[in-house]
């Protein structure tokens, strides 16, 4: 019974990173801007915004976005501990378990969903150096209009 269900949390785990390592892709690319900063042409449109205010939404919904991840990957990451705490742990040092011949493949299954944890965690950590930047960026642009609307 543990095993199999140490499995299947595994599996979604290892499904959610697959999703994250994904996303974390897609706002990369959002926020990819180095070919700009070097092009004379396009550099000021980083720090200008459009009559519709499309730069400015884009980071909203960016650094809105990027926080929803943060809290999704910190929630995954406690109920992983809250199991292994509850249910994996308890199991490994039970006495059914301490001779069961499937012990090392619990015990196995644990280290590899622990990799898998600290690789959400990565992608955590990235998708707060995206936010960091985002409110950089947001705030380049808030600081341009306020200027350009009262100076």
């Amino acid at each position: 019974m543990e095993l199999t269900a140490l499995r299947l949390v595994a599996d979604a785990l290892l499904a959610a990173w697959e999703g994250w390592e994904s996303m974390l892709f897609h706002t990369d690319n959002l926020l990819n801007s180095a070919e700009v900063l070097f092009d004379r042409d396009k550099h000021d449109t980083l720090l200008f915004d459009d009559e519709a205010y499309s730069g400015s939404r884009k980071y909203l919904w960016l650094i809105n976005s990027l926080h929803t991840f943060d809290t999704m990957i910190t929630a995954t990451d406690d109920a992983w501990e809250t199991y292994h705490t509850r249910f994996v742990e308890p199991a490994i040092q039970s006495r059914s378990w301490l001779l069961h011949p499937d012990r090392e493949l619990l015990i196995s299954g644990v280290r590899d969903t622990r990799r898998v944890i600290q690789d959400l965690q990565h992608i955590q950590k990235q998708f707060r150096n995206q936010r960091e930047k985002t409110v950089a960026l947001r705030d380049g642009v808030g600081g341009v209009l306020i200027k350009s609307i009262f100076c």
